[in-house]
């Protein structure tokens, strides 16, 4: 698959497989992304908890890019992408935010998210925005 191949590749465009954070409480839709992403060559790392994530995130390997939910059972998304681009200096890593809420585009990427995607998440466009985030720069 064309999509696949250019996927797999890290930002750098090395061979390293790109990692994936994938934030999510409920199992099933954890389960189906991690099954996606996995089945598209990404290596996928996984937390259901904002606590998990920020542990995730604290060791290496660090993620190539982050797909997080917004609503958490111990806090809100909003809290773990001003962890990252706060206190961890992390200005450049894609987060893609799933989310159920509308409307929530504008603010969400006020505070630092790179995409916003509303659930039901189509995973044509998941794969295609990871792509267009993947394939930029990096400072």
């Amino acid at each position: 698959m064309r999509m696949q191949t250019l996927l797999a590749g890290n930002s750098t465009g090395s061979n390293t497989m790109t990692l994936v954070l994938v934030v999510e409480d409920n199992r099933m839709l954890r389960t189906l992304y991690v099954a996606g992403l996995s089945g598209y060559g990404f290596q996928v790392t996984e937390a259901e908890t904002l606590e998990e994530a920020r542990e995730r995130l604290r060791v290496k390997p660090t993620p190539d890019t982050i797909l997080l939910d917004l609503q958490l059972p111990d806090g809100s998304g909003r809290e773990l992408i001003q962890f990252v681009r706060g206190e961890l200096e992390w200005p450049d890593l894609p987060i893609i935010v799933a989310t159920g809420l509308r409307g929530e585009e504008e603010d969400l990427m006020s505070v630092g998210a790179s995409a916003v995607l509303n659930k039901p998440i189509e995973f044509a466009v998941l794969f295609a925005r990871l792509q267009a985030l993947l394939e930029k720069p990096r400072l």
